[in-house]
């Protein structure tokens, strides 16, 4: 249950009284000088949040994670609308299958979760991340997910695609990533499992207007489920900016990924999307449940329209990392309306499809365009995946990029011509009515939905 205590702290030689400003919200009720020194610092009314929160609560304005904070099965967590959330070092926040998060921010005051370092000390792998788990249907067998407590997900009864996570919306989650292993990073958001809500076609999704900025790995990473999404931005992660695994069939639109941060990737392929069906051999997944080998059960079918994805630019990151998307073994969704920009190192492939026998990915790639400023090469090896139209020949596609070095937010409309359908007509999206209705590629295809609720700062 939630408990509570008032804490008096002695520092610089004056008491500092937080009586009404400090309080310890789940697990035990314990004192943490490291914490509490955090919050001292913060000089902010900040409450601490640890253990397992077991009964509906809302949070106050300022919180601060210590550790992995569960929210247990039945509980609803609310964050209201300009709360900040500050993570410790090695905290974590998971959303356990049965919990819901409320976290409904607005376009002037988001939600933010971030570092709790001083601004201008912060960066990426300065805390977890959020972790959200259902129990919608996946294809591959149970298996544990990231994290310092790893938690149990999909297998043979996560087969409930109407499961309901609560709503994401208007939300930022900063500097996340803690290793929880060595060359083992927590992404920024996790999704396993994650439901539908049963309103597959509403055109408002859970999530909508998020904000990865400056994770240490993916910034969204999907593994399984039917959860939707819209306005999505990831920026500056140092692995993949969108992952889709173990048979995630959910929707998703309006998206972008900036990856010309200024910075080395410690990573050997960063893309703007990365494609699974049932996951990387090397994170230890089978091709079917339970086995290292054969053809996939079922491919990850996701529908993903109106994505912008920007490369590393003049930041050279190494050769070979720069990719716009990689539609792995087992990937068989649909595309389209995507923009791909400024991928840096020359030749540096727009797209790969690949091409293992009976689990090639079988994707199709409707409408997409490549900035020719920068020389990439068209998606290679294709023959098993579907490519429609595309252009080559536009040179100006943002018309102000982000600068990273400075802060200084960028202005995402675009100047693109139409594409050769409307999305609802590409194969794939005819009749669907979550999606909406556009000409025009890439991520934003009117105003720059962008404007006002995210940040640019490096640290």
């Amino acid at each position: 249950m939630m408990k509570t205590k008032w804490i008096l702290v002695l520092a610089l030689s004056a008491v500092i009284s937080l009586s009404g400003a400090c309080s310890l919200i789940g697990g035990k009720d314990k004192a943490d000088n490291s914490l509490l020194m955090s919050a001292l610092l913060l000089n902010n009314n900040c409450s601490v949040i640890q253990g397992t929160i077991s009964a509906n609560t809302t949070l106050p304005m300022t919180s601060c994670l210590s550790g992995t904070v569960f929210v247990a099965s039945g509980v609803i967590l609310t964050i209201p609308a300009g709360a900040t959330v500050y993570g410790l070092s090695g905290s974590s926040l998971f959303i356990l299958s049965g919990a819901k998060i409320n976290a409904v921010g607005t376009s002037i005051s988001p939600i933010v979760f971030t570092s709790a370092q001083p601004a201008g000390s912060r960066r990426a792998q300065d805390w977890g991340g959020v972790v959200i788990i259902g129990n919608a249907s996946t294809n591959d067998a149970a298996r544990s997910t990231e994290g310092t407590t790893p938690q149990n997900y999909g297998g043979a009864s996560s087969n409930n695609d109407a499961h309901d996570p609560g709503s994401l919306k208007y939300v930022r989650i900063e500097y996340a990533g803690f290793p929880v292993t060595t060359n083992s990073e927590l992404n920024c958001l996790s999704l396993y499992a994650v439901g539908n809500s049963n309103i597959p076609n509403s055109a408002t999704p859970n999530l909508d207007y998020i904000q990865c900025h400056l994770s240490a790995d993916d910034s969204f990473e999907f593994f399984g489920g039917a959860v939707n999404a819209k306005h999505l931005v990831s920026s500056c992660p140092d692995d993949d900016g969108f992952d889709m695994d173990v048979g995630y069939h959910g929707k998703l639109q309006h998206l972008i990924q900036y990856g010309d941060c200024n910075f080395t990737s410690t990573e050997s392929n960063s893309r703007g999307m990365e494609m699974n069906g049932v996951g990387e051999s090397s994170e230890g997944y089978g091709q079917t449940p339970g086995t290292n080998g054969g053809a996939y059960t079922s491919f990850s079918t996701p529908k993903v329209a109106n994505v912008t994805v920007i490369g590393h630019g003049s930041n050279t990151r190494g050769a070979g990392i720069d990719e716009g998307a990689r539609f792995r073994n087992g990937m068989a969704g649909n595309f389209t309306h995507i923009s791909f920009d400024k991928l840096g190192t020359a030749g540096a492939q727009a797209g790969v499809c690949s091409t293992s026998g009976a689990n090639a990915s079988t994707s199709v790639l409707n409408n997409h365009i490549r900035n020719t400023s920068t020389a990439p090469v068209a998606l290679s090896n294709t023959s098993s995946c579907t490519v429609g139209a595309e252009v080559t020949t536009v040179v100006q596609v943002i018309t102000t990029y982000p600068v990273i070095a400075t802060g200084t937010a960028g202005n995402f409309t675009t100047s693109l011509p139409a594409a050769v359908q409307n999305v609802t007509a590409a194969t794939g999206f005819v009749g669907d009515a979550f999606f909406d209705s556009s000409t025009t590629y890439g991520g934003v295809t009117g105003a720059d939905w962008t404007s006002g609720w995210t940040t640019w700062v490096p640290n």
